[in-house]
């Protein structure tokens, strides 16, 4: 399990921890790494601290370059799982690198995702804000390998018919033609 950003509001961070814990508390063998640091990094250190959790890993930022090598050795992709305004109106990158990868990608059901994606299709939905269905959200994939192979692979195809440079670049030069 996967996450990369730089703990701004908007990715949540409080609500994967919260998961981690519940998942814990389950115990379900699954361990979080947090790839990254920002603005609430100390906050969920302390957080982590207090929650006593012990199956989640921080992790120093890595160069650009890098990512894709970190991605790949992840089971699950996670997205982002705010409660703000720009979270409820943006699909981050790493929604569109993760399906780029081939990686299944759980992220908020919000409306800008629903735009992009479909449940349980190309990517796993969650309510933004809940960790109780982030955790039901990780644990399912955990233990339905054929599912979260067919996110990995639909969200791949969307990638490939959507939001490839090649699919962009149509597009970018059917709105300059017209």
């Amino acid at each position: 399990m996967l996450f990369i950003g730089t703990y701004i509001p908007l990715h949540g961070v409080d609500v994967i921890l919260r998961a981690a814990k519940i998942l814990q508390t389950q115990n379900v063998d699954v361990t979080f790494r947090l790839l990254g640091k920002g603005q609430t990094y100390p906050a969920m250190r302390r957080m982590a601290t207090d929650l006593d959790l012990v199956n989640v890993r921080f992790e120093d930022p890595v160069p650009l370059e890098e990512l894709p090598m970190a991605m790949a050795g992840a089971d699950i992709l996670l997205g982002i799982f705010g409660l703000s305004n720009k979270a409820h109106n943006v699909v981050p990158n790493k929604a569109y690198q993760a399906i780029a990868m081939r990686k299944p990608l759980i992220t908020a059901d919000t409306p800008a995702s629903r735009e992009v994606f479909t449940q349980r299709q190309d990517a796993f939905l969650c309510p933004p804000g809940d960790p109780v269905a982030l955790a039901g959200a990780v644990k399912t994939l955990c233990e339905d390998p054929q599912l979260r192979q067919s996110i990995a692979q639909q969200g791949y195809d969307l990638f490939q018919r959507s939001f490839s440079i090649a699919q962009i670049g149509v597009r970018l030069k059917a709105m300059l033609q017209a």
